[in-house]
């Protein structure tokens, strides 16, 4: 298996992934209350860590998350967002794109 099907694969895999861990977590309540942004925060925490896992399992990702932002590791490309793990994953789907194309 060439290394540009193996990263076509990874990115069909993240993209799909991404976007079932992004309608699972939904909107964030922005005119709910203290409690529904709570409950928000923590949903969003349990689906990036299952989201993680999985990632780390189907691609082999390696993924680095620290207080200053994350970077992730798939098919030999990095990406980093200080924004979070969802930010990294985007700019990594960004940049395997561009590598694809």
């Amino acid at each position: 298996m060439s290394n540009g099907v193996v990263l076509k694969d990874a990115v069909r895999i993240v993209r799909a992934e991404l976007a079932v861990a992004n309608d699972a977590i939904g909107a964030f309540p922005m005119h709910g209350t203290s409690e529904d942004r709570a409950r928000w925060q923590t949903k969003r925490r349990e689906v990036m860590t299952a989201l993680e896992h999985r990632l780390a399992d189907q691609v082999l990702a390696r993924i680095n998350q620290q207080w200053s932002g994350s970077r992730v590791r798939i098919a030999g490309i990095s990406a980093s967002s200080t924004s979070g793990f969802s930010g990294a994953l985007t700019n990594w789907l960004r940049a395997a794109e561009k590598r694809v194309a």
